[in-house]
Order: structure tokens, then C-alpha cells, then sequence
């Protein structure tokens, strides 16, 4: 048994969608995924993988370092208190060079903190599984479209996250190695490989109710992935969509944005 798979049909038009998570092999792909992805003429991620990125100028170089950075306050300040005492205990602990994180703004901190973690505590391998999507879509010569369509973009998208959500984004996070610390982390993490995905996880339920951030990484997005699937049906052929599982759960997840359009599906 593999994955569940969401499927949108309008006359000759499929978009099949694949809520991903993370994978140590690639058992995953089970014939009905294989099947669906072979049988489409277009791949959808979120995010360009490495191994296609084009290379940077030094001026798109430059506006993102100056996208990432803060110059009129550090890091820390840019929190409140109670995160602020937290990331401060934690960046400590990690071990992170205060010259490596002092001037970031919070979004870019996050993922200074969440690759200082991992390093410290090595996880079983993870095997992922946008690139994987990537690299046989270029085998069998398909089109790729991505939400963010570059690097330059998802840091111009996440530079605009308001200094709440921003602040938010940091407790989200600490929050989540705490509980990676205390082994409370969500339950069968691999289960969606198997068609176990949960209706929620603890995670997502904690962002809801951080309503800067939700918008931000949920809602705003999620609309955007339904209205390009929308499209997609309205102009013919056959999709296929890899996204993150979380996009595809809680009240603003891509099936109910869906919904609202009027967009019917069938789960497989």
C-alpha cells in the first residue's frame, strides 16, 4: 500500500496531487504513484531543487544578503521577550558563532538554528522526495513548473513576512526541538508513505493559532497552489503535483481552498 493521492478531473484535464513528507527510501513510490506520475506531462513542486538551480549573479548574491540581513537591530532584538529568552538559550546550546546569527532577520535565523540542530543531532537518513520527483520528470523529459520559481524569489517571499510572523516563526520552531528533545515529536513521521497520514499533526496545530504565520505559510499559499491547479484543469493535460503533506491538511489545506472554488476530487 502507498501514499494517498488527491485527484481533480474537468473533461480530459487530471492534476493528481502527492502530500509528501519525509522518506528514508524510495518505497513510497508505489505503482498508483509511479502510474500517475508516468501517465502526466507536467511536474509541479514548491521549490527549485539544487540540482537545477541556475547560478547567481553577484547582484542577486548581494540583494539576497542584504534580504537576509538586518541592519538596524540584531537578531534578537527583533523578538519578543519570552521567544527572545528561549532563542537565546538554545542558540547557546547549539553552540552557534553569535557572528553567524546576530545580524540575520528571524526567517533567516530559523534556518540557522533548525541546520545547527541536525548537526548536532544526526537523524537516520532522509531521503527527499521533490528531488526525486525532480530528477525523473527530467529523465522522462517533463515540464517542471515551481512555486518559487528561484532562490532569489523564496527569499523575496520570506523577507516579507511581517516582524510578528517573523517572531512566530522562531517560537514555532524552538518549540518543535523541544519537543525533538523530549521525544515528543509527531507520531509515525514515515506514515504517509504508507496511506497513514494524519488529519493534523501538533505542529500544524500550533501554527493555526499563530494567525500571522498561518496566513503566511499557509493560507496565502495553499490559495495560490489552488488556483494554479484550477488553472492547470482549465487548460488541459495531464498534472502532477508534489507538495509538502501539511499543505493538504487543516482548515486553509489546498482540499479546502478547493472546495471553496467549487473543484470536486476524489482521494485514491
Amino acid at each position: 500500500m502507498g501514499p494517498k493521492l488527491l485527484r481533480a478531473t474537468k473533461a480530459s484535464s487530471v492534476v493528481t496531487i502527492l502530500g509528501f513528507g519525509e522518506a528514508k527510501d524510495d518505497s513510497w513510490f508505489s505503482p498508483a504513484v509511479r502510474t500517475a506520475f508516468d501517465q502526466s506531462d507536467e511536474l509541479w513542486l514548491e521549490t527549485v531543487p539544487p540540482f537545477l538551480a541556475k547560478p547567481m549573479t553577484a547582484e542577486v548574491h548581494e540583494k539576497m544578503d542584504d534580504l537576509r540581513h538586518s541592519k538596524d537591530k540584531t537578531f534578537f532584538e527583533w523578538l519578543s521577550p519570552e521567544v527572545r529568552s528561549q532563542a537565546m538559550k538554545r542558540v547557546a546550546e547549539l553552540g552557534i558563532d553569535q557572528k553567524d546569527i546576530l545580524r540575520l532577520r528571524p526567517w533567516s535565523a530559523y534556518y540557522t538554528i533548525m541546520g545547527a540542530y541536525f548537526r548536532q543531532h544526526p537523524q537516520a537518513e532522509t531521503k527527499y522526495v521533490d528531488e526525486f520527483l525532480a530528477k525523473r520528470a527530467v529523465s522522462e523529459k517533463k515540464k517542471i513548473g515551481f512555486e518559487n520559481r528561484s532562490s532569489e524569489e523564496f527569499t523575496e517571499r520570506m523577507a516579507q513576512m511581517s516582524p510578528e510572523a517573523q517572531n512566530q516563526y522562531i517560537s514555532w520552531l524552538l518549540t518543535f526541538l523541544d519537543e525533538q528533545d523530549k521525544g515528543l515529536t509527531d507520531q509515525d513521521p514515515y506514515g504517509w508513505a504508507t496511506g497513514r497520514a494524519p488529519i493534523m499533526t501538533p505542529s500544524l496545530n500550533r501554527m493555526i493559532h499563530m494567525p500571522e504565520l498561518y496566513e503566511v505559510m499557509q493560507t496565502s499559499r495553499n490559495k495560490w497552489w489552488a488556483n494554479k491547479i484550477v488553472e492547470l484543469l482549465n487548460q488541459g493535460g495531464r498534472f502532477f503535483i508534489g507538495i509538502g503533506a501539511l499543505h493538504l491538511m487543516g482548515p486553509a489545506g489546498i482540499p479546502n481552498q478547493l472546495k471553496a472554488l467549487g473543484v470536486s476530487f476524489e482521494e485514491i
